[in-house]
């Protein structure tokens, strides 16, 4: 097999058709090519190095590791996955059966390179991958450390148990399909229609959809993962991933006024929820819960065998999932000369994230400044 680190967006380019045929492979919504690279045309950090990890076996594409790196203050060479902050699952692909052999591989190559990562980030993913392992175990002259930095906790829901939409629906309790029934029955009174976005409408549904998700979170400070450079990347990545399936904007409208709208991403057997939002003026008809019927409607029609709800324990989100599964933020720390002045580099932050899975709310705020007081000496 023979490796390669492609630093630019031209030559990641070329390997748009495989990087998607993994990503169906592996069933990693976030990882589409068209997603990764808009991040990286709007949303990545001004100072980031690309730096895709491309495994080949022949003429064959057999792995490929998504990442970036940056130099922070203090010096430390961290290597993350694209789209990182704006979401997270994002890890290596890998042909089926050939995860071992891809591990070795990213890691030889990236243990090679004139400026080797000092620590490797996997930002959100679950708990149960093994790649964090099987890089630690590949990495050249002896096992990297292994960190774990942060875990929290993300619901999903199986459909691989039931026949379709209607056997899943029917199983849920009296009380349940009662509600929502009535539910529905009210919004479809009231002129209202569900909706896929299509390639005529998408633009006019994206702006719907970023106009509901930043009105719901405004008094809750702004949205974590929505700000203009977001804004701009799923512009210009929607039209390729609708095109291909992979992009599902579902909106409800009453009349002409869309009044609620959820993104989602499918890949292979997984259907992952992005961001939503919806007016408040019409909480009473619960939009969250009405439209995600449709989602699931949805992902059984596309073939899923998951819905991934993601972070987060909401109260429609409990009434749906049924599986609830663990995310978490690991480091690789390779060993070397600069593996203890790494790792007391990343000391301060360990400790503040085990601190914040520990301690009262109002007791963060003094966490993180004394954080930042050890990090600017």
């Amino acid at each position: 097999m023979m490796t390669e680190i492609i630093e630019d967006l031209e030559g990641a380019d070329r390997l748009a058709a495989d990087w998607d045929r993994l990503t169906v492979q592996c069933s990693r919504p976030y990882c589409a090519y068209a997603w990764l690279s808009s991040w990286w045309r709007h949303v990545a950090p001004k100072d980031a190095c690309l730096r895709v990890v491309v495994v080949t076996e022949g003429s064959a594409v057999v792995g490929i590791a998504p990442w970036y790196q940056t130099r922070d203050r203090l010096g430390v060479r961290m290597l993350r996955p694209l789209g990182w902050p704006t979401c997270s699952r994002v890890e290596p692909l890998a042909v089926p059966g050939r995860e071992l052999e891809v591990a070795s591989g990213v890691a030889a190559a990236l243990a090679a390179a004139p400026d080797a990562p000092d620590a490797l980030a996997f930002e959100g993913v679950e708990r149960s991958s093994k790649w964090p392992g099987d890089l630690a175990r590949a990495w050249p002259g002896g096992r990297a450390a292994t960190l774990t930095r942060y875990e929290q906790p993300f619901l999903s829901l199986t459909l691989a148990d039931h026949a379709g939409y209607a056997s899943w629906f029917g199983a849920k309790s009296h009380h349940f399909r009662s509600k929502l029934g009535y539910q529905r029955r009210r919004f479809l009174r009231e002129g209202g229609r569900f909706r896929l976005a299509t390639t005529e409408s998408l633009e006019q549904d994206l702006h719907a959809f970023v106009q509901l998700h930043r009105a719901r979170w405004e008094a809750r400070g702004g949205s974590a993962y929505l700000n203009q450079q977001v804004e701009r990347m799923i512009a210009d990545a929607g039209p390729s991933l609708l095109l291909s399936g992979r992009l599902r904007l579902w909106t409800m409208e009453i009349d002409t006024e869309v009044i609620a709208a959820r993104l989602a991403l499918w890949a292979g057997s997984q259907y992952a929820c992005w961001l939503g939002g919806f007016d408040e003026r019409y909480a009473k008809l619960s939009p969250s819960m009405l439209g995600f019927l449709a989602v699931a409607e949805d992902a059984f029609a596309c073939g899923a065998d998951r819905i991934d709800l993601g972070a987060g324990s909401t109260d429609w989100k409990r009434r749906f999932a049924d599986t609830e599964g663990t995310l978490a933020w690991r480091l690789i720390v390779p060993r070397g000369h600069r593996h203890a002045a790494t790792r007391l580099t990343l000391a301060p932050g360990q400790w503040r994230r085990a601190m914040a899975t520990r301690v009262p709310d109002e007791m963060r705020t003094s966490v993180v400044a004394l954080e930042r007081r050890i990090r600017s000496r």
